[in-house]
């Protein structure tokens, strides 16, 4: 083989294996960016699983008459509510304590159970709160309304439409009571992938991760 054959094939060679090179640099970066995405949007789903269990069990241990250290001489349903919320939490609020659920409650997260009666009638509902306890170590406000120990348009709750007889098939009864659970709780990404669409410009859009996660359960 003459020499400017063999000096062409060598450059051949070389460039081919500089561009497998490129290639393999680009796939293995494409690769762990979906990697990393996969592993927080992941972690969003299981926890936003979690915390829907934790409306719903709230929502129903409210909705039973119970007891605990902290809600007795409170009355009904602060007592409830109280206990109900204490429980989930695995409260009292003691730093390094995660609940029952797993997730850092005491640290991260925040329950709030409300207890709401029509105080109208089943045709006309007027949905009031009659009490309402939160906990956790972040500070958060029910989307329901501010419970406040003196009647008046502070205790009107807000609920969704299917409890309104003008739109909905799902109205309480006169006198009768529900129960909210509303759980809250900071999401904070593990990878720098889900970090960076946590604070980007396009936070908020479909393929950034939430920083705050929320779930309501009514019963």
């Amino acid at each position: 083989m003459s020499p400017f054959h063999s000096s062409a094939r060598a450059k051949l060679i070389a460039n081919d294996s500089g561009q497998a090179m490129v290639e393999f640099a680009f796939i293995v970066t494409m690769l762990l960016i979906i990697m990393s995405a996969a592993v927080d949007f992941g972690r969003v789903l299981n926890t936003m699983q979690i915390i829907d269990e934790l409306s719903r069990q709230g929502s129903s241990l409210s909705s039973r008459v119970d007891t605990c250290t902290a809600g007795v001489s409170l009355g009904e349903p602060m007592e409830t509510l109280t206990c109900s919320v204490q429980a989930l939490v695995a409260g009292p609020l003691v730093a390094g304590e995660s609940g029952q659920s797993g997730l850092s409650m005491v640290t991260y997260g925040r329950i709030i159970a409300t207890a709401v009666q029509n105080t109208g009638t089943t045709a006309s509902p007027i949905y009031t709160m009659t009490g309402q306890y939160s906990q956790g170590g972040i500070v958060e406000t029910s989307r329901i309304g501010t419970y406040s120990t003196t009647s008046g348009a502070a205790n009107t709750a807000t609920v969704p439409a299917a409890f309104s007889t003008a739109t909905g098939d799902q109205p309480l009864q006169a006198g009768q009571t529900m129960y909210v659970t509303e759980v809250f709780y900071q999401f904070h990404a593990i990878t720098p992938i889900g970090t960076l669409t946590q604070s980007w410009p396009l936070k908020g859009s479909v393929v950034s991760l939430p920083s705050l996660l929320y779930d309501v359960a009514y019963f």
